[in-house]
């Protein structure tokens, strides 16, 4: 058994000895107990008042958080071009008509030139949306209701299809709890 005023009682039932708690139980094989003498010292009051209940505060309902739970469906990246590409086409409609210049004589070099340009323009066009193109990622969100809503982000999200998430105010957070 063990007995303390911050660990409180150990007691062990299964070393309980049947019928102690009666007149007739045999005690003769128990040791006798020991006369030790008193604490010394004096005898003096507590050093501050005993603990009382003063106030009971009942636990309230936590408010709930925020935003929409829901589990991400798709992560896309996505490449948007550069749009209205101006530089491009005509620098490259200027080195299109000089290298087709540089081909055939006459009439023929004057074909030649404006076949270059019109590549030259075509391919300064393709050069100048590639330099200019942004890249954002998409991330489709199925909500718990039912419904779905995409976030657009500028950096590559954390998140992966099937981790569950809360969407607040168009950003995307990991659950709490």
């Amino acid at each position: 058994m063990f007995d303390s005023i911050y660990g409180g009682e150990n007691y062990d039932a299964r070393l309980e000895m049947p019928g102690w708690d009666r007149a007739e139980f045999d005690d003769s094989h128990w040791k006798p107990a020991l006369e030790v003498p008193a604490p010394a010292g004096l005898l003096t009051a507590q050093s501050m008042p005993p603990m009382r209940v003063t106030k009971v505060i009942e636990p309230v309902k936590p408010a709930p958080l925020p935003g929409a739970m829901g589990v991400v469906d798709s992560v896309k990246e996505v490449e948007q071009k550069g749009e209205n590409p101006i530089a491009g086409p005509i620098i490259g409609g200027i080195a299109g008509a000089v290298l087709g210049h540089q081909f055939g004589e006459g009439r023929g070099k004057t074909v030649a030139a404006a076949v270059g340009a019109g590549a030259g323009v075509l391919g300064g066009k393709v050069v100048e949306q590639k330099v200019r193109a942004t890249k954002h990622w998409e991330t489709t969100v199925r909500l718990d209701d039912g419904s779905t809503q995409t976030i657009k982000s500028d950096a590559q999200p954390a998140f992966h299809a099937g981790e569950r998430v809360r969407v607040v105010d168009g950003l995307l957070l990991k659950p709490q709890g």
